[in-house]
């Protein structure tokens, strides 16, 4: 199975400085951007995609074919949690128009917390099988 380009290790380190950076940059400038706050508020949502997206596909010391599996299964998850989100979102509008709108960068960082999040349980718990044997 040939297995897809992954992005060297210490590209973990810049998701995980983008992340942070992000979060403590609308932290800080939340009081002095009122006129830019929307502007704000999507760049530091796609800053944290950007960063989530760097830290799923980063190689780990111990890359094998059962990982490159199971980042594609939560991989694969994901896409369908946001086609599910898509359709349930496209019903609520239907039934109470402008009631449940959120924006396309947001739906992005929901759907990049949920891929990553599994496959961290997933590894820590595969890791954690092997030590104990």
């Amino acid at each position: 199975m040939k297995q897809f380009p992954l992005l060297p290790s210490r590209f973990k380190w810049i998701g995980l400085a983008l992340i942070i950076s992000a979060v403590v940059l609308s932290f800080v400038f939340k009081d002095y951007l009122w006129e830019y706050r929307e502007a704000a508020k999507a760049i530091s949502t796609n800053m944290i995609n950007l960063g989530l997206l760097m830290y799923f596909f980063t190689r780990r010391k111990e890359d094998d074919e059962m990982l490159a599996l199971m980042r594609l299964k939560t991989l694969a998850g994901g896409v369908l949690l946001l086609i599910i989100s898509i359709f349930i979102e496209a019903i609520w509008n239907c039934i109470e128009p402008g009631a449940f709108a959120e924006n396309t960068a947001g739906a992005v960082m929901k759907i990049m917390i949920f891929i990553n999040l599994m496959y961290e349980i997933e590894y820590r718990k595969i890791k954690n099988s092997f030590d104990a044997e």
